[in-house]
C-alpha cells in the first residue's frame, strides 16, 4: 500500500479516485497524491446524502470533513455559490477536499452624469 499525502483528515483514495504517485523526499519511498479540480456553482443536496456542485456529485455529508460539511450545507440553505475541490475519479461521486466561498460581484457603478 502507497502511503496517501495531501488528503484532508480521514479521506483517503478509493479504487477509483485518480492520483499520482511520486516520491514525497528523495529516498523516502513512493507517495500518492490527490488529483483534484476546482467546480463552482450553488450546490443543491443530492439523493445520495450529499451535494452536487456545477453537476458533479460529492461523497455523503457524513464523511465529510466538518469544515467542508458546514460550507456546503450552508451555501444549500442561502443558494449561496462556492468553490468546491473535488478528488478526480471515475467513481459516480467526488470526495470533497477543501471549500471556499465566492464573494459576490460587487457592485455596479452609479451612472455618470
Amino acid at each position: 500500500m502507497i502511503p496517501a499525502f495531501g488528503f484532508p483528515l480521514g479521506a483517503e483514495p478509493r479504487v477509483g479516485d485518480k492520483v499520482t504517485v511520486g516520491e514525497a523526499v528523495e529516498g523516502e519511498g513512493l507517495v500518492a497524491a490527490p488529483l483534484c479540480r476546482w467546480v463552482e456553482g450553488i450546490p443543491v443536496s443530492a439523493s445520495n446524502e450529499g451535494y452536487a456542485v456545477a453537476e458533479r456529485f460529492t461523497i455523503p455529508a457524513a464523511q465529510m470533513d466538518l469544515e467542508s460539511r458546514v460550507a456546503l450545507q450552508g451555501a444549500v440553505a442561502d443558494g449561496t455559490s462556492l468553490a468546491a475541490c473535488l478528488l478526480d475519479t471515475s467513481l459516480e461521486t467526488s470526495v470533497v477536499l477543501q471549500v471556499r466561498v465566492v464573494p459576490p460581484p460587487p457592485p455596479p457603478p452609479p451612472p455618470a452624469g
